[in-house]
């Protein structure tokens, strides 16, 4: 248990101060626990960072997964762009690690590793709901279609999280419109 204590006063850290501002001591004071305490329990300041880091990668993907776990197959596609466009949805703490991240990985071939790990579990799982929801359609087209909706959604949750005037409702009809396009080419879902 102290190990997950330690892990989410290292998210708190990364979240409020940055990869950079997220040090030994402060990862401690927010643990509430000794420097050297942090050692025991985990390691080096590299690694609880990278532990901290694969946990919010894992949390990250948990997250997508539960916004739609309780739907049929073919329905989990729109469900979770939906959710992704909600300018209501709740915006949650494994996001931050993963900004953190993305931008340690522009030039930390570690960090860049790690994060690419995640993503390619991220865009398999979006690949397979378009399986799911187009079994008809060529399967050169949902790899294509399955390969670029990832891109597209990341892009503007990223920006959503990041509070830029183009996450508005402007931007989120244009992107639920790029994407129903995409989806077009596709044919009718398997549901309808």
């Amino acid at each position: 248990m102290r190990r997950k204590e330690i892990l989410d006063a290292v998210a708190r850290c990364v979240s409020t101060r940055g990869l950079e501002g997220t040090t030994l001591q402060r990862i401690a004071d927010e643990a509430g626990i000794t420097r050297s305490n942090l050692a025991y329990f985990i390691g080096s300041r590299d690694d609880i960072v990278d532990a901290a880091f694969a946990q919010g990668i894992q949390d990250f993907v948990v997250d997508m997964k539960a916004r739609v776990s309780g739907l049929d197959p073919p329905e989990r596609l729109p469900a979770f762009i939906e959710s992704l466009l909600d300018p209501t949805a709740e915006i949650p703490r494994s996001a931050a690690m993963l900004n953190a991240l993305s931008a340690a990985a522009e030039y930390d071939e570690h960090a860049r590793a790690v994060l690419s790990k995640g993503l390619r579990e991220v865009d398999a799982w979006v690949r397979e709901m378009v399986d799911d929801r187009y079994p008809q359609a060529p399967a050169v087209l949902r790899r294509a279609v399955g390969d670029s909706l990832p891109l597209i959604l990341r892009g503007f949750d990223r920006e959503r999280r990041l509070g830029g005037e183009l996450a508005g409702n402007e931007r989120r009809r244009s992107l639920a419109t790029a994407t129903d396009a995409l989806l077009g080419v596709l044919g009718p879902p398997a549901d309808g």
